[in-house]
């Protein structure tokens, strides 16, 4: 039989595990969600002991339904790993157990620490030369300094020598060889990245950021590329099977899309929206708020791929919100159909900065907001502005990221439209907006939503359409929210572009499959996966007149700047 890897997918909500064959083609998946703890408001925590078991049960169960698929346990090959990043625990490393609940990516208990530090510093961007990473409460640092300060078990374990740090890559590998009897201590470079404390040029911790944020280098984990073998599992039904692929959810979704050439770029609609641009084997230091980060590193002997990356803080989560709060809107599917009946969001502007802005403000204090209002306005309008809002800050993050990067001749580009959006809003000063030639403007806006092969599609690139700064000629979509057609088709709109998805939207979990592959032997290289792993698509095309999309991003501007300058410093005081 063919060989099969399986993929353990650990998101913020819930995990996962799916089985790929060697062409990419999916088994049905078993999903588990686990609980969201809220002590405080922007306080978000998990169970590290609940997250592990659920993924033990799962792999049990998985590995029990491989007769029904034709497989037998010899022919699972390998395990890769996937994950929320950021997402931050400490542990006993003789009794296995957590000090605190893990602290999630978009938690914001920290700020009042971040903000002290960007006082102390001048501005925001004092580490991102070494990390590529602004001072935020995103990443991994922080939370450490948070449970240092607060817990007083985290202090007394560090001096005791017991106390391990990780994300929940780490963690779930420790658990998965061993925990306390001799469970590996491990990361790969795409989390590592994402915790503040890492060298993205030396590929490796550094002594002075940990030193900087009080981290002993005796509680980090050893790091590896993303593509190796990490250990083998101990216990459980997959006792012995090689645990070889370990890496970021969005990093692992650039990876499943395939975007390993420059300028590639792909955006993942979950909680919130990812995006991720290939600029090869050197990292770009964003002038433009965006994170510098490693894409991905498939094998210890490798070169290392870097990414730029923007993040939207609310995406899929405002959609919950809308599902709870409005009537008729019973499920996320409502969304886009209700959404559909209406030929515009009818005047009103819904921004939904509920945890904020992430890339390219950087803004933990703006609250959400709806401008607008009629009598006249209707359910549909809420749900148009909603997907209006989700697609307006996508092409926000995708004009910094070719701001940010020159593109080459051989990338395919597409002219971005108005040089007003190249507007430095981070304070970092040396940027020089430039001015794209607009006379190729308004190009092939014709609708297509049809599903293709990739080879097919390769057929719509124009190499003609480049510039200094632009967008990606074509830009691929997965998770959730992108099977909402209606959001698919606004987004294409409002980037003037191509939006591509699979008709298999499982891209990050394929990612994690197709680093342990190749470390495995499922494919031979690069080349030989590619041969084997094609995908169906379905392509969006700009179907919006350019007068009509410049007057509703300029709305959308306009609504925003108003909640930054509405924030009340005397509630943050």
């Amino acid at each position: 039989m063919p060989p099969v890897i399986l993929s353990i997918d650990q998101g913020t909500t819930s995990s996962r595990v799916i089985l790929f064959d060697e062409h990419g083609n999916s088994f049905p998946q078993i999903q588990i969600p686990h609980t969201q703890i809220f002590p405080s408001p922007g306080w978000t925590e998990h169970d590290p002991l609940e997250i592990v078991q659920i993924v033990r049960d799962m792999m049990d169960k998985i590995t029990d339904r491989l007769p029904e698929y034709g497989f037998t346990l010899s022919d699972l090959k390998g395990i890769g790993i996937t994950n929320q990043r950021e997402t931050t625990l400490l542990w006993d490393r003789f009794t296995g157990k957590p000090l605190y609940n893990a602290i999630v990516w978009h938690d914001t208990r920290t700020t009042p620490i971040v903000d002290a530090l960007i006082k102390e510093k001048g501005h925001k961007f004092a580490y991102v030369e070494k990390t590529g990473l602004p001072l935020s409460s995103y990443f991994s640092a922080f939370k450490f300094m948070w449970l240092k300060k607060n817990i007083p078990e985290v202090q007394k374990a560090i001096d005791e020598n017991r106390c391990m740090f990780g994300t929940i890559d780490t963690w779930l590998i420790w658990n998965l060889t061993g925990g306390p009897e001799g469970g590996l201590h491990i990361t790969d470079v795409t989390n590592a990245s994402r915790t503040m404390l890492f060298n993205i040029h030396a590929l490796d911790w550094d002594d002075d950021l940990c030193n900087e944020f009080g981290v002993p280098r005796s509680i980090l984990p050893s790091i590896r590329s993303s593509s190796e073998i990490f250990g083998k599992v101990k216990g459980g039904k997959l006792d012995g099977v090689a645990i070889a692929g370990c890496i970021g959810d969005q990093q692992s979704a650039l990876l499943g899309h395939k975007a390993l050439n420059e300028g590639d770029a792909k955006v993942t609609y979950g909680t919130g929206c990812f995006l991720l641009m290939n600029t090869g084997n050197k990292p770009v230091i964003s002038k433009h708020g965006l994170i510098t980060t490693v894409g991905y590193k498939l094998g210890k002997d490798s070169e290392c791929v870097y990414a730029l990356e923007g993040s939207v803080a609310t995406a899929g989560a405002v959609v919950q919100w809308m599902t709870r709060n409005i009537k008729g809107m019973d499920s996320p599917h409502d969304i886009g159909p209700m959404a559909s009946k209406v030929r515009d969001s009818g005047g009103i502007v819904f921004v939904p900065s509920f945890s904020g802005f992430f890339a390219p403000r950087w803004r933990s204090d703006v609250k959400g907001c709806v401008m607008g209002l009629t009598l006249q306005t209707e359910p549909a309008h809420f749900c148009f502005a909603l997907e209006e809002a989700i697609a307006c800050q996508v092409r926000e993050v995708l004009l910094c990221m070719g701001q940010d990067r020159t593109i080459s001749s051989n990338v395919r580009g597409i002219l971005a439209e108005n040089p007003s959006d190249f507007v430095d809003r981070t304070g970092v000063t040396g940027a020089t907006p430039a001015t794209p030639n607009t006379s190729l403007l308004g190009q092939n806006r014709s609708h297509l939503s049809q599903s293709i092969t990739e080879e097919k599609l390769n057929s719509f690139s124009n190499p003609a359409l480049v510039s200094r700064i632009a967008v990606p000629e074509r830009v691929l979509v997965d998770g959730g929210p992108s099977e909402d057609v209606f959001l698919m088709q606004l987004q294409a709109d409002y980037l003037g572009t191509l939006v591509v998805r699979p008709v298999s939207i499982e891209a990050t979990a394929l990612g994690a499959s197709m680093a342990a592959g190749l470390a495995v032997g499922v494919w031979s290289d690069m080349d030989d996966l590619l041969q084997k792993v094609q995908s169906e698509m379905v392509v969006w095309k700009a179907k919006i007149e350019d007068e009509e999309r410049t007057k509703r991003i300029q709305r959308w501007e306009r609504a925003v700047n108003a909640v930054c300058m509405f924030v009340d410093k005397s509630d943050e005081e």
